[in-house]
């Protein structure tokens, strides 16, 4: 499951009680010179809840280290702690004409960026050319091997092709070649819930 059915999910279940989410579209801009060397390509969600002052930022579907796990404010230059990890939100230069709001991580002793938006709304058949580039283009990461993240307060785990990179809370990492299929499978459905259909090939 990609990112944009996760957050599509999730904005469809905070509409049920009442909840009013935005659909953002950022530049993810991890290990990035510049932010306008990245398109966008990743969803986020903006979400007004009742009786606060401000929406927060809300997004279940970016598997990377320095994932949110909770909702935060949308308040730029505080620092929030979020199931043990250290995220604030910044503003950056750039020429458009909306506020460009930048979500960062802290990592290795300093401040990372993760991704990059403006909150201008995107709309569902955005989203669908959005993913149908991602989903086809050969040179989007997502084309050319096996790419699975699972995110938890507890760890970060990735399968990269045959590199299994695991890091817990601690920061540490500890990675592992993948030796076969048969392996590549067993990991999928005990670490990450997902059954392969018969005659994928996963490590190509």
């Amino acid at each position: 499951m990609s990112g944009y059915e996760h957050n599509t999910l999730f904005s469809l279940a905070l509409e049920a009680p009442g909840f009013r989410p935005t659909r953002l579209a950022a530049r993810v801009v991890v290990g990035a010179d510049r932010v306008e060397s990245r398109p966008r390509t990743h969803m986020a969600l903006l979400v007004d809840v009742p009786g606060e002052p401000g929406p927060y930022l809300a997004d279940v579907g970016f598997g990377a280290l320095g994932a949110l796990l909770e909702a935060v404010p949308l308040t730029a230059g505080v620092e929030f702690q979020d199931a043990g990890r250290r995220h604030r939100l910044a503003h950056l230069p750039h020429r458009g004409p909306l506020e460009l709001w930048v979500l960062q991580a802290y990592a290795e002793g300093g401040w990372e960026n993760q991704y990059a938006f403006t909150l201008e709304p995107f709309e569902t058949p955005d989203f669908d050319v959005i993913n149908w580039h991602i989903a086809t283009n050969p040179r989007s990461p997502f084309t050319q091997r096996l790419y699975v993240q699972s995110v938890s307060s507890e760890r970060h785990l990735l399968l990269h092709g045959s590199l299994l990179t695991e890091t817990p809370a601690d920061g540490s990492v500890r990675k592992r070649e993948v030796t076969g299929e048969a392996e590549a499978r067993r990991l999928l459905d005990e670490e990450f819930g997902i059954a392969a259909p018969e005659g994928t090939v996963l490590l190509g």
